[in-house]
């Protein structure tokens, strides 16, 4: 790993909109990620690669509105800096030793109460001509980098009034260590220069100096910063325009790449799709459906960046879950109110307790407009299954689990009854995706080495009574494929299709609806194909990914 980077350089900040191209890029995460979320206490994390502590010097270990935790910063908790001595102490860690001898990119969010005299945003240095400033302002709203070297010292200071005081700005410095040139970005956006001064010579080792944040040096004089700060993020390489944009948008998808967002009615879990442009996310929409139980209801493909606009995969209120046929043992076919569908979206369950959570913590009463991110979602629910002919009459119960990770979205289900009950045509998983007559959706689909069907949306049947373990949708328009992948072989857990006594294992319906599916029967049939009902685990996993 490439690790060194501080040499003289000041931070200032600038608010600006942006638009430029996305292009895919290696997803590496920060060695440096000081999220500030702890909201009280002295120490801080580092949540990077290199790990470690930093300790507040001078600050309040609780809230406060000037020196301090504040609670509600940019993203969760951040620090207040008083603008007389309050600094974050990171010791002397080895692996940020001349860091500047290498590319490298920091950046911070930064709150500043005034910009309007020589203000630090962090550092690494002595005192002497060594190390690296980062300004918050060099005295006009105008951030600047300084890092020294033994002929010139390389400086960059933004125009004035590039950041705006008393608001939130996003402040980026990248370094070029094979042209010792430096570029600064405020919001996403590259800044216009009064100076941009190469350096010369080799980099004035700062292996001997702390690195500090709200100063250049942690003892240093009347330069010390004021204001919030937040987010702030050490690269050992240099970030491009569009992972600028990333970072901007308060995503790490490298170090979390699972994220939640509380809607009115729904909750948007996404998952970064792996090799594509980083920010880009899979982005399954979960809400509650029949009887209040949360299911997968769309899915499409989003930039956090907003420089590209979303992709939608799949847009229909179809099951993705589970879904069947349930009914009193040795009921006639008819009346057909003899039997009835139960299934996470058709109804006929009750949920009994339904829990989300992010890193094994409870987020369920996310407020909505509020997000979170981490490594796992996972949705847990325990349902009550309802007699279809009479749904105030308990005959089993269900369990639905659905995790979410970097490998994708895993569905997992158990099913109990009560003896006296039948099923039939009981799909465990299915795959469906919205039409692609605009280019957006998927226009193939495969079931396991099958051959692929274009997808016309007229209602046809394809593939009866194949038995696979996966299938793919995909378009010859855009690059992005969904894969459901029975993890067993078979639709339950130990792999097994013997119940399916009917030509429909696993089969293709491109409906005359504007959508497709690609069903997988456990137990499949009519009436005189019913089974008992009886205890199954089934799992199935989905994954977003680039073709080749």
């Amino acid at each position: 790993m490439r690790i060194r980077f501080f040499q003289a350089f000041f931070i200032t900040g600038m608010l600006m909109a942006a638009a430029m191209p996305v292009s895919a890029q290696t997803t590496t995460p920060p060695i440096g990620f000081w999220r500030l979320n702890e909201n009280t206490g002295n120490e801080v994390n580092n949540l990077g690669t290199a790990g470690g502590i930093g300790y507040l010097s001078n600050m309040a270990t609780t809230s406060s509105a000037t020196s301090g935790w504040n609670p509600s910063s940019i993203s969760g908790a951040g620090l207040n800096f008083d603008g007389l001595n309050d600094v974050i102490n990171l010791e002397y860690p080895t692996v940020f030793n001349d860091m500047f001898t290498h590319d490298a990119t920091i950046s911070a969010w930064i709150n500043p109460i005034s910009c309007n005299s020589l203000r630090h945003i962090g550092g690494k240095a002595t005192g002497g001509p060594i190390g690296f400033y980062l300004y918050a302002s060099n005295g006009s709203c105008n951030p600047r980098i300084d890092v020294h070297h033994s002929g010139t010292r390389a400086t960059y200071i933004s125009s004035a009034n590039s950041i705006a005081p008393n608001q939130w700005n996003h402040v980026t410095y990248v370094w070029k260590a094979n042209t010792k040139t430096a570029k600064i970005y405020v919001n996403g956006v590259e800044v216009s220069y009064t100076h941009q001064i190469p350096g010369s010579g080799t980099y004035s080792s700062d292996a001997l100096a702390k690195l500090t944040f709200g100063n250049w040096h942690h003892s240093a004089g009347a330069t010390f910063f004021q204001g919030g700060m937040d987010e702030i993020k050490i690269y050992d390489y240099a970030r491009t325009p569009a992972q600028i944009l990333v970072d901007f948008a308060n995503a790490t998808p490298s170090l979390q790449p699972v994220t939640v967002v509380r809607e009115a009615s729904s909750l948007l879990a996404r998952v970064q799709v792996p090799d594509a442009a980083e920010g880009t996310y899979a982005e399954y929409k979960f809400k509650k459906v029949a009887k209040g139980v949360w299911n997968i209801q769309g899915l499409r493909i989003v930039d956090v960046t907003g420089l590209s606009a979303p992709r939608i995969l799949n847009n229909t209120a179809s099951v993705w879950e589970y879904a069947g046929f349930l009914g009193v043992a040795g009921d006639p076919p008819s009346p057909a109110i003899n039997w009835g569908d139960f299934g996470s979206g058709h109804g006929d369950e009750n949920v009994t307790s339904a829990v989300i959570k992010v890193d094994g913590i409870d987020i369920t009463a996310l407020p909505v407009g509020a997000s979170r991110d981490g490594s796992v979602l996972t949705i847990e629910q325990a349902m009550d299954t309802l007699y279809p002919k009479d749904p105030t009459i308990v005959v089993g119960t269900t369990t639905l689990a659905h995790t979410l990770d970097a490998n994708g979205l895993t569905v997992d289900q158990t099913h109990a009854y009560v003896p006296g009950y039948e099923l039939y045509n009981f799909y465990t998983a299915l795959l469906p995706t919205t039409g692609a007559l605009d280019g957006s959706g998927m226009n193939r689909a495969q079931i396991g080495t099958s051959t692929p069907r274009v997808l016309k949306y007229d209602g046809t049947v394809y593939d009866l009574n194949t038995i696979a373990d996966s299938a793919i949708m995909y378009s010859t328009e855009h690059p992005y494929a969904i894969k459901m992948t029975l993890p067993f072989g078979g639709p339950n857990v130990n792999g097994d299709w013997s119940n399916d006594r009917g030509a429909e294992k696993m089969w293709l319906y491109d409906t005359a609806s504007g959508y497709a599916k690609v069903y997988t029967n456990w137990i499949s049939g009519g009436y005189p194909n019913r089974v008992p009902a009886q205890y199954s685990e089934h799992q199935t996993h989905y994954s977003v990914y680039l073709r080749p």
